[in-house]
């Protein structure tokens, strides 16, 4: 039978999260007690004509819970509320509290809200999730079981979450610009607590320095903020003793910071700040410099990609003599860059399928003794992908996989502190997924794909007997060929490698046409490759590196339609601009225009050079080009009549 004690007798979790599910679990009760009243009335009316003495007594009489004619029963039900919770309701006289019989067992307790914030913990089997609800909630993934939660208020969106490196304390960030500090373990307000306001929008991202010293946020306002914890030097103090203080904030880049990170430098001692914006600029920050009086300050700033827009960020783990910094673009490549000199020194071939990487998660290591150590990168795609790369990177496509893992952007990827699962955030489906790692699968993958060059074959039309690379092998003779004089009459010596200098030559033969960067960053990678290990600089490559490098630096896609017309509206508004104003609607630029952008912007041609590929383009003389060229230059005789491209399906 039903009786309304829903004042005393239900059993709520602790924390202000269950408090909605609790009233919800109250207001059932009560619709119960309701209903049974009615059934009651309705009993008596039928028994006794509506009036009259006995247990059904209009006038206030109570209903014989023994009798067994009268009594109103109801098998177990389970209610779910607005909220994201679940809840049991049993009989009475089950497990018991310190309080009052258990009739309410929660199945499911949620969040309402878009999941953002998330992250692992670094020393236990927990993490800590948190949404557009409000609420923040500690799992034990281990067991599967909530330790603590708490409710926010409701202007308190949660966006971004860390954990310090001792997991004592927990930052939060959220979309109005708060930044709020909390215990780590119970989710509680420091003492005293730390709450700071100094964001005009959202904080997307949240660092702490190795040493638990310094705090990084980067909002979607473009400004880096630092805070620094007095005292720490390594020491978490969680309640009493050390308090954080706000530096300042600096706005380093004009459009979205795709990345921060902290790292340590293990030659001078000292901790590095550094961002990377979709402005591709990476930059990095004093903070030896930074103070509350001067603000924060500047070490460095370097543009690190020329076309293509940084989209994640990582630091590489340290499993070479280099210490580097990753980068994923939206061109679909993954990129190595030297901490010290910001130098590029690896391009890759990242995966190709799920969209652009949005997220670089690196999974620690798990010692295995006796075996040696492994090591993994875990990404995610603005398109529901989840994957696993083995490390080092060398583009190996047999080397990487990945699943279905939501089903919209996967917003937020962390690891478990031992490596052994990843755990992703779907933002608006309001799930968080768990996932173990379990390589064997993925080794055996890359094993089965081949040694040496034989898994990048694959990556080239028609592999080793397509026209492709016996293309690339004519090419690749006839440029030892030429290094040697084309009418030399000496013997040949055929080394086997081309002088660096013709690999630039090369690609663009091959129909990979690099920019004036892009053919530095390549050679440079080719003339350090073996730089740590023989103490030399290679000035000669093989067969093998130059097709790795071709399928490393090549677009993924070939160059599209899409492409020509995106680099010809820049010319376009920028013939407008120094016309000093948006012109008035023209879709040409005029023919002594278009040779001088070429001649001062950007990467400049000089006229020698200019002639040299006009009359290549045209098949003129040097001299005759102008003739040659359309008086008027549009995004079609750009891309037909002078650089001579046809659609694929012609």
């Amino acid at each position: 039978h039903t009786e309304n004690k829903t004042n005393k007798q239900i059993n709520k979790p602790g924390g202000a999260a269950a408090a909605a599910a609790t009233a919800a679990a109250a207001a059932a009760a009560a619709a119960v007690a309701a209903a049974a009243a009615a059934v009651a009335g309705g009993a008596a009316e039928a028994a006794g004509g509506g009036g009259g003495d006995g247990t059904n007594d209009a006038d206030g009489g109570s209903l014989d819970p023994t009798d067994v004619d009268t009594a109103f029963s109801c098998p177990d039900f389970i209610c779910s509320t607005a909220d994201a919770n679940i809840v049991h309701f049993g009989p009475e006289g089950g497990v018991r509290d310190d309080l009052a019989p258990k009739r309410v067992t929660w199945l499911l307790q949620g969040q309402a809200g878009a999941i953002h914030g998330l992250d692992a913990h670094p020393r236990a089997p927990r993490f800590v999730v948190g949404g557009f609800s409000s609420t923040i909630q500690l799992w034990e993934y281990s067991t599967h079981s909530l330790l603590t939660s708490r409710r926010l208020d409701s202007s308190l969106m949660v966006h971004s979450l860390a954990f310090d490196p001792s997991g004592a304390v927990l930052a939060a960030g959220f979309t109005n610009g708060a930044l709020r500090v909390f215990n780590g373990d119970t989710l509680a307000d420091l003492e005293p607590p730390v709450a700071f306001q100094h964001s005009h929008d959202c904080v997307n991202k949240l660092a702490f320095s190795d040493n638990t010293e310094w705090l990084a946020t980067a909002d979607a306002d473009l400004c880096v903020g630092l805070y620094h914890q007095a005292g720490a030097q390594g020491a978490v103090v969680v309640n009493g003793g050390a308090t954080w203080s706000y530096i300042g904030k600096y706005r380093s880049h004009c459009k979205p910071i795709a990345g921060l990170v902290f790292r340590f430098d293990p030659d001078d001692g000292r901790h590095m700040l550094t961002s990377v914006g979709q402005d591709r600029a990476l930059v990095e920050y004093d903070l030896a410099g930074s103070s509350i009086a001067s603000g924060v300050k500047l070490r460095s700033c370097d543009t690190i990609e020329q076309t293509a827009k940084p989209t994640a960020v990582a630091v590489y783990p340290r499993i070479e003599k280099e210490d580097f910094l990753l980068t994923a673009n939206d061109e679909l490549k993954l990129k190595l860059f030297n901490i010290a000199t910001s130098m590029c020194r690896r391009t890759l071939l990242g995966p190709s399928f799920g969209g652009v990487i949005n997220n670089l998660a690196v999974v620690p290591a798990e010692p295995v003794e006796g075996k040696p150590q492994e090591r993994y990168l875990a990404y995610s795609t603005t398109e529901r992908v989840l994957g696993l790369v083995i490390l080092p990177l060398d583009g190996n496509p047999y080397k990487n996989m990945a699943v279905i893992a939501h089903p919209g952007v996967v917003h937020n990827v962390v690891c478990s502190y031992d490596g052994r699962f990843v755990l992703t955030a779907g933002g608006a489906d309001c799930t968080v997924n768990l996932w173990r790692v379990e390589a064997e699968c993925l080794e055996a993958q890359g094993r089965l794909g081949g040694e040496q060059l034989q898994p990048f074959l694959g990556l080239l039309d028609g592999g080793r007997e397509g026209a492709l690379f016996k293309e690339l092998e004519e090419y690749f003779y006839y440029a030892q060929i030429k290094a040697q004089g084309e009418n030399s009459r000496r013997q040949r010596q055929v080394s086997g490698k081309v002088p660096l200098a013709e690999v630039p030559s090369i690609m663009r033969a091959l129909g990979y046409y690099p920019s004036q960067k892009d053919s530095e960053d390549m050679l440079n990678e080719l003339k350090f490759s073996h730089f740590l290990t023989t103490g030399k600089y290679d000035t000669e490559v093989g067969l093998e590196d130059l097709v790795k490098a071709f399928v490393n630096h090549r677009p993924a896609f070939g160059v599209s339609r899409e492409q020509i017309d995106k680099a010809f509206a820049a010319l376009l508004r920028r013939v407008q601009q120094q016309q000093g104003g948006g012109g008035d609607g023209e879709d040409y630029i005029e023919r002594d225009q278009f040779i001088a952008l070429l001649g001062h912007k950007g990467e400049q041609l000089g006229d020698a050079q200019l002639a040299d590929y006009f009359s290549s383009l045209l098949g003129t003389e040097p001299g005759d080009f102008h003739g040659a060229l359309p008086e008027r230059i549009t995004a079609d005789s750009l891309a037909h009549e002078i650089l001579g491209f046809v659609p694929a399906n012609d």
